[in-house]
């Protein structure tokens, strides 16, 4: 496990004993260490050269937009309210951006335990929002001029990796929220 948290989640609920999980570290971290994060470099240079200017944003909703529906019988429904606030919040702050900020491509790269459709349906009509989920996020990451996210390990990434990043929390939930990612 890469931390103390997921080693005790394996452990608790995932039903491992105590002496098969070990905590680790992540490899991908290492990866994005100032001598060795170059190597995401070609493919950043290339979204680039696509988006010109871009705010990556990482969504991570999976109980208020499931790509399978059947996850949402695994959620609590306190947990299922909370993300769907926060979901709508996300929804309403890109459109808030992208009609103030339109200098910048906006590329909304959702979980992929989400429904993709539903981003690209609210967004089809407007010509600097993206919708792509494509490749490993590190290059996205590098190549954008920022990252938006909430509770995602793509914000740990981001700091490592040196691109500004933005814990949008515009309602806050601690039984819900990931505070080191945050």
């Amino acid at each position: 496990a890469w931390g103390h948290r997921p080693a005790e989640i394996a452990i608790n609920e995932g039903g491992l004993p105590d002496e098969r999980v070990c905590v680790t570290g992540n490899p991908r971290f290492d990866l994005l260490q100032q001598d060795l994060r170059g190597i995401y470099d070609s493919e950043a240079h290339r979204y680039r050269k696509e988006y010109n200017q871009y705010i990556l944003i990482n969504t991570n909703f999976t109980s208020a937009n499931p790509f399978d529906e059947d996850t949402l019988e695994k959620s609590d429904s306190s947990k299922i309210i909370y993300e769907n606030q926060l979901y709508e919040q996300f929804i309403e702050s890109i459109k808030y951006l992208q009609e103030n900020l339109n200098r910048f491509i906006y590329v909304i790269r959702p979980h992929p335990s989400e429904n993709h459709k539903e981003y690209r349906s609210k967004f089809q009509s407007d010509s600097n929002i993206k919708v792509r989920h494509e490749g490993d996020v590190l290059p996205w990451i590098r190549g954008a001029k920022a990252v938006i996210h909430n509770s995602c390990t793509t914000g740990i990434e981001s700091a490592l990796i040196g691109t500004p990043v933005i814990s949008y929390r515009p309602i806050v939930n601690k039984e819900y929220d990931h505070e080191l990612p945050n």
